[in-house]
């Protein structure tokens, strides 16, 4: 399958959230942030988006894939070389709950 995955800058940072991954890519001045939820007390919205942060040039950038995992929060991520590996998480909702069970990887340089 032919993956189309295209990055543009944003103007300003994400929006807020909480029980995202942050990881550092290696060799490099950036983070990349995926997923996480918010909720303010009446409303709860899970994330599946993907951003790069350069904290150096303080810029922001959103990465958009088709083969994106399903939004979830509370997941485990880590970086090893060009990839970033995303385990589990949930799915929250004030009226939806799934726990996940699987295993993403993102490479780096595509």
């Amino acid at each position: 399958a032919i993956v189309a995955v295209t990055v543009d800058t944003l103007e300003s940072p994400p929006s807020c959230r909480n029980y995202c991954s942050i990881s550092p890519i290696d060799g490099a001045d950036e983070v990349l942030i995926f997923g996480g939820e918010y909720f303010d007390g009446d409303t709860s919205v899970c994330y599946n988006d993907v951003y790069r942060y350069n904290y150096v040039k303080d810029e922001w950038k959103s990465v958009s894939s088709p083969n994106t995992p399903p939004p979830r929060c509370s997941h485990q991520a880590i970086s090893v070389r060009e990839h970033i590996y995303i385990f589990g998480g949930e799915f929250s909702t004030t009226y939806q709950f799934h726990h996940y069970r699987d295993l993403w990887r993102f490479d780096i340089n595509s």
